[in-house]
Protein backbone atom coordinates (compact mmCIF):
# COMPACT_ATOMS: atom_id res chain seq x y z
CA UNK A 1 0.00 0.00 0.00
CA UNK A 2 2.01 2.56 -0.92
CA UNK A 3 4.92 4.15 -2.90
CA UNK A 4 8.70 4.42 -1.88
CA UNK A 5 12.36 5.07 -3.33
CA UNK A 6 14.16 1.91 -4.60
CA UNK A 7 17.11 1.25 -2.35
CA UNK A 8 20.70 1.82 -3.27
CA UNK A 9 23.45 -1.16 -4.39
CA UNK A 10 20.15 -3.10 -6.25
CA UNK A 11 19.88 -5.18 -9.36
CA UNK A 12 16.69 -5.39 -10.64
CA UNK A 13 15.72 -8.80 -12.03
CA UNK A 14 12.44 -8.85 -13.66
CA UNK A 15 9.13 -7.14 -14.18
CA UNK A 16 6.66 -6.64 -11.61
CA UNK A 17 6.05 -9.87 -9.47
CA UNK A 18 3.17 -10.32 -7.13
CA UNK A 19 3.61 -12.96 -3.74
CA UNK A 20 0.58 -13.70 -1.23
CA UNK A 21 2.14 -15.10 2.60
CA UNK A 22 1.91 -14.93 6.05
CA UNK A 23 4.31 -12.67 7.92
CA UNK A 24 6.72 -14.95 9.98
CA UNK A 25 9.57 -12.40 11.26
CA UNK A 26 9.83 -8.80 11.15
CA UNK A 27 13.60 -7.57 11.30
CA UNK A 28 13.31 -4.43 11.29
CA UNK A 29 10.95 -1.26 11.04
CA UNK A 30 11.50 2.44 11.13
CA UNK A 31 8.95 4.35 12.64
CA UNK A 32 9.15 7.61 10.89
CA UNK A 33 8.58 6.37 7.26
CA UNK A 34 7.49 2.89 7.85
CA UNK A 35 10.39 1.49 5.58
CA UNK A 36 10.22 -2.46 7.08
CA UNK A 37 12.39 -5.71 6.55
CA UNK A 38 10.40 -8.48 6.94
CA UNK A 39 10.03 -12.49 6.06
CA UNK A 40 7.46 -13.41 3.95
CA UNK A 41 5.80 -17.40 3.78
CA UNK A 42 4.74 -17.90 0.26
CA UNK A 43 1.79 -20.13 0.00
CA UNK A 44 2.94 -23.53 -0.57
CA UNK A 45 6.20 -22.84 0.24
CA UNK A 46 7.81 -24.41 3.38
CA UNK A 47 10.64 -21.31 2.94
CA UNK A 48 10.38 -17.86 3.83
CA UNK A 49 11.57 -14.90 1.59
CA UNK A 50 12.95 -11.22 2.37
CA UNK A 51 10.75 -8.59 1.77
CA UNK A 52 11.91 -5.01 2.10
CA UNK A 53 9.80 -1.62 1.30
CA UNK A 54 7.77 1.01 3.13
CA UNK A 55 4.93 -0.71 4.97
CA UNK A 56 3.81 1.00 7.98
CA UNK A 57 0.95 -0.86 9.39
CA UNK A 58 2.26 -4.75 8.77
CA UNK A 59 3.05 -7.04 11.98
CA UNK A 60 3.79 -10.62 12.23
CA UNK A 61 1.05 -13.04 11.56
CA UNK A 62 -0.47 -11.09 8.91
CA UNK A 63 -1.70 -12.30 5.76
CA UNK A 64 -0.29 -9.72 2.73
CA UNK A 65 -0.44 -9.38 -0.93
CA UNK A 66 3.08 -7.71 -2.19
CA UNK A 67 3.40 -6.22 -5.49
CA UNK A 68 7.36 -5.77 -6.71
CA UNK A 69 10.65 -6.89 -8.06
CA UNK A 70 12.69 -9.22 -6.99
CA UNK A 71 16.19 -7.78 -7.21
CA UNK A 72 19.56 -8.61 -5.68
CA UNK A 73 21.20 -6.49 -2.81
CA UNK A 74 25.14 -6.01 -2.99
CA UNK A 75 25.70 -6.93 0.90
CA UNK A 76 22.42 -9.13 2.01
CA UNK A 77 21.45 -10.75 -1.39
CA UNK A 78 18.00 -11.77 -3.26
CA UNK A 79 15.25 -9.81 -2.11
CA UNK A 80 11.50 -8.99 -3.43
CA UNK A 81 11.74 -4.91 -2.98
CA UNK A 82 7.62 -3.91 -2.11
CA UNK A 83 6.35 -1.27 -4.55
CA UNK A 84 2.57 -1.92 -3.17
CA UNK A 85 1.23 -3.96 -0.55
CA UNK A 86 -2.27 -5.11 0.56
CA UNK A 87 -3.42 -6.69 3.97
CA UNK A 88 -5.60 -9.76 3.73
CA UNK A 89 -7.57 -11.60 6.16
CA UNK A 90 -5.92 -14.71 6.96
CA UNK A 91 -7.79 -17.70 5.62
CA UNK A 92 -5.57 -20.38 7.88
CA UNK A 93 -5.92 -21.08 11.40
CA UNK A 94 -2.34 -21.25 10.99
CA UNK A 95 -2.55 -17.64 9.50
CA UNK A 96 -4.88 -16.54 12.47
CA UNK A 97 -3.52 -17.99 15.01
CA UNK A 98 0.14 -16.15 14.15
CA UNK A 99 -1.80 -12.97 13.97
CA UNK A 100 -3.64 -12.56 16.73
CA UNK A 101 -0.21 -13.78 18.56
CA UNK A 102 2.11 -11.68 17.30
CA UNK A 103 1.89 -8.96 19.61
CA UNK A 104 -0.21 -6.49 17.14
CA UNK A 105 -3.22 -6.80 19.82
CA UNK A 106 -3.21 -5.38 23.58
CA UNK A 107 -3.35 -8.65 26.19
CA UNK A 108 -3.13 -11.36 23.32
CA UNK A 109 0.16 -13.58 23.51
CA UNK A 110 0.91 -16.69 21.75
CA UNK A 111 -0.73 -19.34 24.01
CA UNK A 112 -4.23 -16.99 24.59
CA UNK A 113 -4.31 -17.06 20.76
CA UNK A 114 -4.39 -20.44 20.33
CA UNK A 115 -6.95 -20.31 23.19
CA UNK A 116 -9.08 -18.07 20.90
CA UNK A 117 -8.63 -20.21 17.90
CA UNK A 118 -9.61 -23.38 19.29
CA UNK A 119 -12.71 -21.84 20.59
CA UNK A 120 -13.95 -19.60 17.32
CA UNK A 121 -11.84 -21.64 14.35
CA UNK A 122 -11.98 -19.92 11.36
CA UNK A 123 -14.72 -17.43 12.78
CA UNK A 124 -11.92 -15.68 15.18
CA UNK A 125 -11.45 -12.60 13.02
CA UNK A 126 -15.52 -11.90 12.74
CA UNK A 127 -15.72 -12.76 16.29
CA UNK A 128 -13.46 -9.86 17.01
CA UNK A 129 -14.81 -7.73 14.37
CA UNK A 130 -18.54 -8.07 14.89
CA UNK A 131 -19.03 -9.84 18.47
CA UNK A 132 -16.28 -9.05 19.91
CA UNK A 133 -18.24 -9.66 23.70
CA UNK A 134 -18.06 -13.38 22.90
CA UNK A 135 -14.56 -13.13 23.79
CA UNK A 136 -15.94 -13.36 27.07
CA UNK A 137 -16.43 -17.45 26.75
CA UNK A 138 -12.75 -18.16 26.37
CA UNK A 139 -11.34 -18.82 30.04
CA UNK A 140 -8.80 -15.75 31.34
CA UNK A 141 -10.92 -13.38 29.46
CA UNK A 142 -12.69 -10.51 31.64
CA UNK A 143 -14.24 -7.53 31.22
CA UNK A 144 -11.06 -5.29 31.62
CA UNK A 145 -9.07 -7.57 29.58
CA UNK A 146 -11.48 -7.63 26.56
CA UNK A 147 -11.92 -3.29 26.66
CA UNK A 148 -7.98 -3.79 26.06
CA UNK A 149 -8.16 -6.41 23.28
CA UNK A 150 -11.54 -4.91 21.57
CA UNK A 151 -9.99 -1.61 21.62
CA UNK A 152 -6.16 -2.39 20.28
CA UNK A 153 -8.25 -4.21 17.31
CA UNK A 154 -10.38 -1.09 16.51
CA UNK A 155 -7.08 0.99 16.47
CA UNK A 156 -5.50 -1.55 13.94
CA UNK A 157 -8.32 -1.28 11.77
CA UNK A 158 -8.52 2.84 11.62
CA UNK A 159 -4.93 2.81 10.47
CA UNK A 160 -5.48 0.37 7.96
CA UNK A 161 -8.59 2.23 6.65
CA UNK A 162 -6.96 4.93 6.42
CA UNK A 163 -3.86 3.72 4.55
CA UNK A 164 -6.26 2.33 1.87
CA UNK A 165 -8.17 5.51 1.94
CA UNK A 166 -5.08 7.62 1.42
CA UNK A 167 -4.02 5.16 -1.22
CA UNK A 168 -7.00 5.39 -3.68
CA UNK A 169 -5.95 9.33 -3.45
CA UNK A 170 -2.43 8.94 -4.58
CA UNK A 171 -1.31 9.64 -1.24
CA UNK A 172 2.15 7.65 -0.76
CA UNK A 173 2.88 5.34 2.49
CA UNK A 174 5.51 7.51 3.65
CA UNK A 175 3.37 10.70 4.34
CA UNK A 176 0.28 8.87 5.33
CA UNK A 177 2.49 7.85 8.17
CA UNK A 178 2.68 11.16 9.14
CA UNK A 179 -0.63 12.04 8.56
CA UNK A 180 -1.85 9.60 11.17
CA UNK A 181 1.04 10.36 14.00
CA UNK A 182 -0.65 13.63 13.29
CA UNK A 183 -4.18 13.33 13.73
CA UNK A 184 -4.54 9.06 14.76
CA UNK A 185 -7.93 7.80 14.51
CA UNK A 186 -9.21 10.77 13.44
CA UNK A 187 -7.16 11.11 10.17
CA UNK A 188 -10.02 10.13 7.99
CA UNK A 189 -12.28 12.43 8.99
CA UNK A 190 -9.88 15.13 8.76
CA UNK A 191 -8.83 14.78 5.54
CA UNK A 192 -11.63 14.22 3.97
CA UNK A 193 -13.16 17.27 5.91
CA UNK A 194 -10.61 19.85 4.50
CA UNK A 195 -6.96 18.37 2.97
CA UNK A 196 -5.72 21.76 3.11
CA UNK A 197 -5.41 21.85 6.95
CA UNK A 198 -2.65 19.41 5.88
CA UNK A 199 -0.77 22.14 4.96
CA UNK A 200 -0.60 23.65 9.01
CA UNK A 201 -0.75 20.22 10.92
CA UNK A 202 1.46 17.99 8.59
CA UNK A 203 5.15 18.56 8.39
CA UNK A 204 6.59 18.54 4.79
CA UNK A 205 3.09 19.28 3.28
CA UNK A 206 3.25 22.06 0.80
CA UNK A 207 0.23 23.82 -1.50
CA UNK A 208 0.44 21.92 -4.51
CA UNK A 209 0.58 18.29 -3.03
CA UNK A 210 -2.37 19.07 -0.44
CA UNK A 211 -4.02 20.56 -3.60
CA UNK A 212 -3.71 17.06 -5.63
CA UNK A 213 -5.17 15.42 -3.05
CA UNK A 214 -8.07 17.79 -2.43
CA UNK A 215 -8.62 17.60 -6.32
CA UNK A 216 -8.45 13.98 -6.40
CA UNK A 217 -11.25 13.97 -3.35
CA UNK A 218 -13.39 15.94 -5.56
CA UNK A 219 -12.93 19.86 -3.77
CA UNK A 220 -13.81 22.18 -6.14
CA UNK A 221 -11.10 24.66 -7.78
CA UNK A 222 -13.09 27.56 -6.75
CA UNK A 223 -14.18 26.16 -3.18
CA UNK A 224 -13.18 28.95 -0.09
CA UNK A 225 -11.06 26.57 1.12
CA UNK A 226 -9.27 26.18 -1.67
CA UNK A 227 -8.83 29.61 -2.60
CA UNK A 228 -7.88 30.47 1.05
CA UNK A 229 -5.48 27.76 1.40
CA UNK A 230 -4.01 29.33 -1.52
CA UNK A 231 -3.97 32.90 -0.07
CA UNK A 232 -2.25 31.21 2.76
CA UNK A 233 0.45 29.48 0.79
CA UNK A 234 1.68 32.66 -1.03
CA UNK A 235 2.02 34.57 2.06
CA UNK A 236 3.98 31.83 3.97
CA UNK A 237 6.19 31.67 0.41
CA UNK A 238 6.41 35.39 0.33
CA UNK A 239 7.54 35.23 4.24
CA UNK A 240 10.14 32.05 3.50
CA UNK A 241 11.51 33.35 0.09
CA UNK A 242 11.69 37.18 0.49
CA UNK A 243 11.68 37.77 4.15
CA UNK A 244 8.58 39.92 3.50
CA UNK A 245 6.18 39.98 6.63
CA UNK A 246 3.03 41.07 4.78
CA UNK A 247 1.88 41.41 0.74
CA UNK A 248 -0.10 44.11 -0.49
CA UNK A 249 -3.93 43.08 -0.86
CA UNK A 250 -4.12 43.87 -4.68
CA UNK A 251 -0.73 42.04 -5.31
CA UNK A 252 -1.85 39.26 -3.37
CA UNK A 253 -5.42 39.13 -4.98
CA UNK A 254 -3.56 38.93 -8.49
CA UNK A 255 -1.24 36.22 -7.85
CA UNK A 256 -4.21 34.23 -5.87
CA UNK A 257 -6.24 34.64 -9.01
CA UNK A 258 -3.60 33.15 -11.67
CA UNK A 259 -2.01 30.08 -8.98
CA UNK A 260 -5.43 28.60 -8.94
CA UNK A 261 -7.21 29.81 -11.73
CA UNK A 262 -10.10 31.77 -9.92
CA UNK A 263 -12.12 35.03 -10.53
CA UNK A 264 -10.35 37.87 -9.17
CA UNK A 265 -13.75 38.33 -7.41
CA UNK A 266 -13.44 34.66 -5.78
CA UNK A 267 -9.88 35.80 -4.70
CA UNK A 268 -11.34 38.40 -3.37
CA UNK A 269 -14.34 37.11 -1.54
CA UNK A 270 -12.32 34.69 0.19
CA UNK A 271 -9.58 36.95 1.63
CA UNK A 272 -12.17 39.36 3.05
CA UNK A 273 -13.82 35.93 4.65
CA UNK A 274 -10.73 35.07 6.04
CA UNK A 275 -9.70 38.15 7.07
CA UNK A 276 -13.10 38.38 9.15
CA UNK A 277 -12.82 34.97 10.67
CA UNK A 278 -9.56 36.09 11.96
CA UNK A 279 -7.47 33.96 9.77
CA UNK A 280 -5.87 36.54 8.17
CA UNK A 281 -4.88 40.07 9.42
CA UNK A 282 -5.36 43.19 6.81
CA UNK A 283 -4.01 46.62 7.91
CA UNK A 284 -3.39 49.87 5.75
CA UNK A 285 -4.21 47.50 2.82
CA UNK A 286 -1.50 45.11 3.53
CA UNK A 287 -2.36 41.46 4.09
CA UNK A 288 -0.73 39.28 6.75
CA UNK A 289 -0.54 35.73 8.68
CA UNK A 290 -1.53 36.06 11.97
CA UNK A 291 1.89 35.45 13.27
CA UNK A 292 4.21 37.13 11.28
CA UNK A 293 1.82 40.64 11.96
CA UNK A 294 2.60 39.88 15.78
CA UNK A 295 5.68 39.22 15.45
CA UNK A 296 6.19 42.36 13.57
CA UNK A 297 4.07 44.51 16.23
CA UNK A 298 5.82 43.11 19.13
CA UNK A 299 9.34 43.68 17.79
CA UNK A 300 8.40 47.41 17.24
CA UNK A 301 6.93 47.55 20.49
CA UNK A 302 10.44 45.98 22.30
CA UNK A 303 12.59 48.00 20.20
CA UNK A 304 10.76 51.37 20.72
CA UNK A 305 10.82 50.59 24.24
CA UNK A 306 14.74 50.40 24.04
CA UNK A 307 15.23 53.18 22.14
CA UNK A 308 12.97 55.71 24.54
CA UNK A 309 15.31 56.61 27.55
CA UNK A 310 14.72 56.01 31.11
CA UNK A 311 16.12 57.08 33.57
CA UNK A 312 19.73 56.15 35.06
CA UNK A 313 19.43 53.53 32.33
CA UNK A 314 22.17 53.43 29.91
CA UNK A 315 23.81 56.55 30.61
CA UNK A 316 27.05 56.40 29.18
CA UNK A 317 30.44 57.77 31.05
CA UNK A 318 32.01 59.27 27.43
CA UNK A 319 31.06 61.74 25.06
CA UNK A 320 30.75 61.83 21.58
CA UNK A 321 33.49 64.03 21.36
CA UNK A 322 35.42 61.25 23.08
CA UNK A 323 34.17 58.60 20.45
CA UNK A 324 35.56 61.02 17.68
CA UNK A 325 39.25 61.44 19.71
CA UNK A 326 39.31 57.65 20.33
CA UNK A 327 38.61 57.42 16.80
CA UNK A 328 41.41 59.40 15.28
CA UNK A 329 43.64 57.86 17.81
CA UNK A 330 42.13 54.00 16.66
CA UNK A 331 43.40 55.05 13.02
CA UNK A 332 46.96 56.29 13.57
CA UNK A 333 47.96 52.99 15.56
CA UNK A 334 46.23 50.35 13.57
CA UNK A 335 46.44 52.52 9.88
CA UNK A 336 43.37 51.91 9.59
CA UNK A 337 41.17 54.55 7.28
CA UNK A 338 37.37 54.37 7.98
CA UNK A 339 35.51 55.72 4.94
CA UNK A 340 32.92 58.50 6.09
CA UNK A 341 30.24 56.45 6.46
CA UNK A 342 32.07 53.86 8.54
CA UNK A 343 33.18 56.45 10.68
CA UNK A 344 29.40 57.54 11.38
CA UNK A 345 28.07 54.29 11.94
CA UNK A 346 30.82 53.67 14.70
CA UNK A 347 30.17 57.21 15.99
CA UNK A 348 26.37 56.58 15.89
CA UNK A 349 26.61 52.95 17.46
CA UNK A 350 28.56 54.39 20.12
CA UNK A 351 26.24 57.07 21.21
CA UNK A 352 23.10 55.72 20.86
CA UNK A 353 20.95 52.97 23.32
CA UNK A 354 19.72 50.75 19.68
CA UNK A 355 21.60 50.44 16.84
CA UNK A 356 20.55 48.61 13.84
CA UNK A 357 23.66 48.04 11.18
CA UNK A 358 22.52 46.91 7.43
CA UNK A 359 24.47 46.25 3.94
CA UNK A 360 25.48 43.37 1.75
CA UNK A 361 28.82 41.22 1.11
CA UNK A 362 32.16 43.31 1.30
CA UNK A 363 30.81 46.52 2.78
CA UNK A 364 32.81 47.37 6.10
CA UNK A 365 29.69 45.76 8.50
CA UNK A 366 32.85 43.22 10.15
CA UNK A 367 35.67 46.02 10.23
CA UNK A 368 32.67 48.08 12.13
CA UNK A 369 32.22 45.73 14.59
CA UNK A 370 35.43 44.97 15.29
CA UNK A 371 36.46 49.15 15.90
CA UNK A 372 33.09 49.06 18.66
CA UNK A 373 34.38 45.89 20.30
CA UNK A 374 37.81 47.82 20.57
CA UNK A 375 36.36 50.62 22.11
CA UNK A 376 33.70 48.83 24.32
CA UNK A 377 36.95 46.78 25.74
CA UNK A 378 38.83 49.45 26.17
CA UNK A 379 36.57 50.81 28.85
CA UNK A 380 35.68 47.35 30.52
CA UNK A 381 32.33 47.54 29.66
CA UNK A 382 30.78 43.92 29.11
CA UNK A 383 30.14 42.95 25.68
CA UNK A 384 28.24 39.69 24.52
CA UNK A 385 28.35 38.82 20.78
CA UNK A 386 25.40 36.54 19.22
CA UNK A 387 24.36 35.29 15.94
CA UNK A 388 21.44 33.25 14.58
CA UNK A 389 23.86 30.08 13.59
CA UNK A 390 26.83 28.69 15.22
CA UNK A 391 28.68 29.46 12.09
CA UNK A 392 27.95 32.95 12.01
CA UNK A 393 28.93 33.39 15.76
CA UNK A 394 32.33 31.53 15.36
CA UNK A 395 33.07 33.94 12.56
CA UNK A 396 31.54 37.07 14.61
CA UNK A 397 34.32 35.93 17.52
CA UNK A 398 37.14 35.20 15.87
CA UNK A 399 36.89 38.73 14.06
CA UNK A 400 36.17 40.84 16.85
CA UNK A 401 38.62 39.13 19.23
CA UNK A 402 35.96 37.79 21.94
CA UNK A 403 33.74 34.60 22.17
CA UNK A 404 30.57 34.81 20.63
CA UNK A 405 27.09 32.73 21.17
CA UNK A 406 24.15 31.72 19.38
CA UNK A 407 20.99 33.81 20.50
CA UNK A 408 19.66 30.52 21.78
CA UNK A 409 22.09 29.89 23.81
CA UNK A 410 22.91 33.36 25.27
CA UNK A 411 19.47 33.60 26.21
CA UNK A 412 19.61 30.09 27.51
CA UNK A 413 16.87 28.42 25.39
CA UNK A 414 15.13 25.64 27.16
CA UNK A 415 13.07 24.17 24.32
CA UNK A 416 9.47 22.81 24.49
CA UNK A 417 7.41 25.15 26.86
CA UNK A 418 9.76 26.67 28.69
CA UNK A 419 11.46 28.98 26.42
CA UNK A 420 13.98 31.53 27.06
CA UNK A 421 15.58 31.89 30.57
CA UNK A 422 16.19 35.63 29.89
CA UNK A 423 13.70 37.35 27.89
CA UNK A 424 13.03 41.51 27.23
CA UNK A 425 14.98 43.34 29.78
CA UNK A 426 16.18 40.95 32.05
Amino acid sequence: MGWFRKPPFCFYMGMTKTIKGIITEITFQNEDNGYTVLLVQEEGSPHSVTCVGAMPTVAPGETVVLQGAWETHRRFGRQFTVERYEIVKPTTLRGITMLLGSGLIANIGPLRAQTIVERFGLDTLEVLENEPNRLLEVRGIGTKTLEKITGAWQRQRHIRELMLFLQEIGVSVNLATRIYKTYGAQAKEKVSSDPYALLDDVWGVGFVKADRIAQKMGFKHDSYKRVRAGITYLLSEAAGSAGHTCVAAGELIGKASALLGVEKEIAVYSLDHAVTAGLLIRENDRVYLPAYYHAERMSAVYLLARIAPAAGAGERSWTYDDIVAWLDAYERKTQWRGDPIQREAILTALSQRTFLLTGGPGTGKTTILQVIVSFLRERRRVVALTAPTGRAAERMGSVAGIAAQTIHRLLEFKGGEQGFRFFRNE
